[in-house]
């Protein structure tokens, strides 16, 4: 088994001071910055991904959360990773085998590890406190979760009491969920979010909502360009710009320019 405290020790083996330095400064953590107060000891992505695959079926929900809950950056991404790689290891259980179906036994037992997961995730959002933190974990997780136990509403009451707080991290998370229904074919959740963070004023609600509008337009062209005939004059200059990146240049031109004088 892998403690919290082992996973501590080999993050610290592959810290970079120097990275830390610029992560600090990247991920605007400066008084009165978004990310104010965070620490980094400076890890690359790919290097907590492969340790989080090394670690996902040896280390106990408890372990986890202390991840989850350190006041260092890479702590917490290595634990979403982890919790992300534990969860599509469960999902993978309840699929169908070659040899036939998941028995009773190991359906019940996928769904309630799953379901821990999701518990955690949504107990311990204000340490899911940055955007990447946010982004490579709330569609993986909450947004699977959704597709599969809330097939009709998806989610909508947690969603909504995650968009309509005050805190931007949930409010990001919110949106970010809907990835994953964006990815099955289903784009109105992602659409009413989007309309309702139109007079939103910071700048990371405005890429991550024209990043999924873009993501739904790569789906289905026709669904972006109803939303954007309807609301593209209202949309936070950053917001329309992200939205509308695959479309072609007299497309971009048509929305772009009647505002290209207003601030983002």
């Amino acid at each position: 088994m892998f403690t919290a405290q082992d996973v501590q020790n080999e993050l610290e083996r592959l810290s970079n001071p120097d990275k830390a330095k610029h992560h600090q400064k990247y991920f605007k953590t400066g008084p009165g910055e978004y990310g104010e107060g965070d620490l980094f000891i400076g890890i690359e992505v790919p290097k907590m991904r492969a340790l989080s695959k090394k670690i996902c079926s040896d280390i106990s929900p408890a372990d986890t959360e202390i991840l989850l809950k350190s006041p260092i950056h890479e702590h917490r991404q290595t634990a979403l990773f982890t919790m992300v790689e534990k969860y599509n290891a469960a999902r993978r259980k309840s699929l169908p085998k070659r040899n036939g179906s998941a028995s009773d036994d190991q359906l019940i037992a996928a769904m309630r590890e799953k379901k821990e997961i999701v518990t955690l995730y949504l107990e311990n959002t204000k340490y899911i406190n940055n955007w990447d933190l946010v982004d490579c974990s709330a569609s993986y997780i909450l947004g699977e979760w959704f597709l599969e136990t809330e097939p009709e509403t998806l989610g909508e009451k947690t969603i909504w009491n995650l968009a309509k707080s005050d805190d931007l991290w949930k409010q990001r998370i919110s949106v970010m969920t809907t990835h994953a229904f964006i990815r099955s074919g289903t784009f109105q959740p992602t659409l009413n979010l989007c309309e309702y963070f139109l007079p939103a004023t910071h700048d990371l609600i405005h890429k991550c909502t024209g990043w999924m509008l873009r993501e739904t337009g790569k789906k289905e062209k026709a669904v972006l360009i109803q939303f954007l005939d309807v609301h593209a004059s209202e949309m936070p200059r950053t917001m329309l710009r992200y939205s509308i990146e695959k479309l072609t240049a007299a497309e971009k031109e048509n929305y772009m320019s009647p505002i290209r004088k207003r601030k983002a």
